[in-house]
């Protein structure tokens, strides 16, 4: 059976930490609301494009909220989406990293995987994060599943020294090889977190793999090592570990950073790729797209694919910015930058 799923991680106080993008703790219920808008945009687009996909979110809590007046649980029932509600048993202890203690989740959700008589081993999973839109048939996706057990997505344009969340590549090797008693031959690479592609077979191989790094982690930390700071550096590593180092999920999806004033590696061309994943236009594009789905009662059948590509490229800043937007970012950036200028 083929998968598409996302997930939520709801933190309460106290087991919190500071989102970037969003701009707040992921406790408070302003910032949550953003990932709930997002995931419900993300199925919608999932089931528009692939009516026959199987829809599952997982999620720590059992209970889903009403965002702008809309019940997201019966959002999600009409689009046919299965929640699962899932533990958190991988949080990272307080002053681990300073950003997303709950990106270890998706460990919790292989386990719980690997452990439910729901999930076959022939089962193809894809799990995007949340801000991301499906914008075509994911066929040729699951078939690529199916043919390599496990498709990953390289992010290739950080040079070896460059800091990715607190590492570089380079420290990423040297762990490598403090972990596993073997030198990488090469410069790891560094697979993005936002896209996991794997038959459930191998989910299990990957959760027992993360089973017996996760405590070697916690030591690290302890003793203030160097370590994983997020899941794609360990994901990353067990790729390595286990031989299944690829690339072939680049040509299904793209981290579109759409912000003109920071850094913007996206245009035209991108619009032919299935997924796009939107990191800066949750709080934007997003927003608009999750309004504009509201108001067709997130009913497929109520508008065309074709359309519905075009408002996305159009409001989440893939094909063009309007003028308005370079304003917005302009301004955002000004305050951001100002604010930790006024603070320091």
């Amino acid at each position: 059976m083929k998968i598409f799923s996302t997930w939520i991680c709801i933190d309460e106080r106290g087991d919190d930490s500071w989102f970037p993008a969003s701009g707040g703790l992921s406790s408070e219920r302003r910032i949550q609301a953003i990932y709930w808008r997002a995931l419900c945009v993300a199925f919608f687009s999932a089931r528009l494009h692939n009516p026959d996909l199987r829809l599952v979110l997982f999620s720590n809590v059992a209970q889903l909220p009403e965002i702008d007046g809309i019940s997201i649980e019966r959002t999600l029932s009409r689009l046919g989406v299965e929640l699962r509600t899932t533990p958190f048993e991988h949080r990272t202890p307080p002053g681990y990293y300073g950003h997303w203690r709950n990106q270890f989740y998706e460990f919790s959700i292989f386990e719980y995987i690997k452990t439910s008589p729901d999930f076959a081993d022939d089962d193809l999973l894809l799990m995007v994060d949340s801000d991301c839109i499906i914008t075509a048939n994911l066929a040729p996706l699951y078939a690529d599943i199916e043919r390599f057990g496990a498709i990953n997505c390289e992010i290739g344009y950080f040079t070896p020294r460059h800091i990715i969340n607190g590492i570089s590549r380079l420290d990423m090797m040297s762990i490598f090889e403090q972990l596993e008693g073997r030198a990488p031959c090469d410069i790891p690479k560094y697979y993005a977190g936002e896209f996991f592609a794997a038959r459930v077979a191998q989910v299990a191989k990957i959760y027992d793999c993360f089973e017996q790094v996760w405590p070697q982690l916690l030591d690290r930390h302890s003793a203030g090592l160097p370590k994983f700071n997020e899941e794609a550096h360990t994901l990353s590593y067990i790729y390595w570990k286990l031989g299944l180092d690829n690339d072939n999920g680049g040509k299904y999806v793209k981290r579109m950073n759409t912000n003109p004033v920071v850094f913007r590696n996206t245009g035209p061309v991108d619009v032919q790729l299935p997924i796009w994943h939107l990191p800066l236009e949750k709080t934007t594009g997003l927003r608009r797209m999750f309004r504009l789905c509201a108001r067709l009662g997130f009913d497929v059948q109520a508008i065309a694919p074709a359309a519905f590509n075009a408002r996305a490229g159009a409001v989440c800043n893939v094909v063009r910015i309007p003028a308005r937007n370079k304003i917005y970012f302009a301004a955002q950036f000004a305050k951001t930058a100002f604010g930790k200028f006024f603070r320091s």
